[in-house]
C-alpha cells in the first residue's frame, strides 16, 4: 500500500476512535492495514492495541454488530491478540518460567473461529491446524535467524520466553491430536494413491516435523549443533521418507 494512502487511512481511523464513531467496517479496514504493518515495530504494536480496543467497543454495542461481525470478528481478534503477544515476547526480557503468560486462543476455540472459512478440501480441524502451523513456522523462523546472528557474535542465547511459549503451544493436546489425525489420514491417502487428499496432508505433516526440527535448533542455541542432534536427524529422516 502506498505510504500516503496508508497514513490517510490511519488518520481517518484515529479520528473515528476519538469520536467514538467506529463501525464494524472500520475494524475490517484496520485488519487489512495491520497485515501491512512492519513486523516487530513499535508502530505495529500500537496499531494492534488500538484494533483490539475497536473490537471491544463494537462488541459492547449490540446495535453496531451484524452477522458479519459475529462470524469474522472473533477470528480477527485472535489474529490481533496473537500478533501483539508475540511482538511483546520478542521485546521482552521475562524469564522462561513466565512464558505461559503469553496467551493464544485455545486450539479448540480457534477451530470454532475458523469454521466459517472451511470447505470440503479444508475441513475446520485441518484448516485450524494449517493456520496455526504457518504462524508458528513464521515465528520460529524469526527465532532461528536470531540464533544464527547470535552465533556470529559469539552469543548462543535466544529469547527464552518466546521459545518456551512456542513449545507449549505447539505441544497443546488439542493441536497434537489433529497432527496425529493428519498423519493417519496421510498414510491412508498414500496407500490409496489419493493425490487430492495427499497434498494438503503432506503439507501439514511436513510443517509439524519442520517445527519440531526448528525448536531443537533454537533449544540448542547453535544451528549446526541442533542439526547434528539425534532428535533432529530422526525427524529429518521421517520428513525425507515421505513420497
Amino acid at each position: 500500500m502506498d505510504g500516503r494512502y496508508r497514513r490517510l487511512a490511519i488518520n481517518a481511523l484515529r479520528k473515528k476512535l476519538c469520536d467514538c464513531s467506529i463501525q464494524e467496517a472500520d475494524l475490517f479496514a484496520a485488519y487489512f492495514l495491520a497485515l501491512r504493518a512492519e513486523w516487530h515495530s513499535s508502530v505495529s504494536i500500537r496499531h494492534y492495541e488500538s484494533c483490539i480496543g475497536m473490537y471491544k467497543f463494537i462488541a459492547g454495542e449490540p446495535a453496531r454488530r451484524t452477522e458479519l461481525f459475529n462470524v469474522y470478528a472473533p477470528f480477527i481478534l485472535h489474529e490481533f491478540s496473537s500478533w501483539l503477544n508475540m511482538k511483546g515476547a520478542f521485546r521482552s526480557n521475562l524469564v522462561s518460567s513466565q512464558s505461559r503468560e503469553i496467551h493464544w486462543t485455545p486450539f479448540n476455540l480457534f477451530v470454532q473461529h475458523v469454521t466459517p472459512f472451511s470447505c470440503d478440501n479444508w475441513l475446520p480441524l485441518l484448516l485450524a491446524l494449517a493456520l496455526r502451523l504457518w504462524y508458528y513456522s513464521r515465528l520460529l523462523g524469526s527465532l532461528i535467524v536470531r540464533v544464527i546472528k547470535g552465533q556470529g557474535h559469539g552469543n548462543t542465547e535466544t529469547n527464552c520466553i518466546l521459545r518456551e511459549a512456542l513449545k507449549y503451544q505447539f505441544n497443546e493436546v488439542g493441536l497434537q491430536k489433529v497432527v496425529t489425525i493428519a498423519k493417519d489420514e496421510l498414510g491412508s491417502a498414500i496407500k490409496q494413491n489419493s493425490v487430492e487428499h495427499f497434498a494438503p496432508l503432506l503439507l501439514l505433516v511436513s510443517w509439524a516435523l519442520g517445527i519440531r526440527i526448528g525448536l531443537e535448533i533454537v533449544e540448542a542455541g547453535h544451528a549446526l549443533h541442533g542439526l547434528r542432534s539425534k532428535t533432529v536427524q530422526m525427524q529429518t529422516r521421517k520428513l525425507v521418507n515421505y513420497p
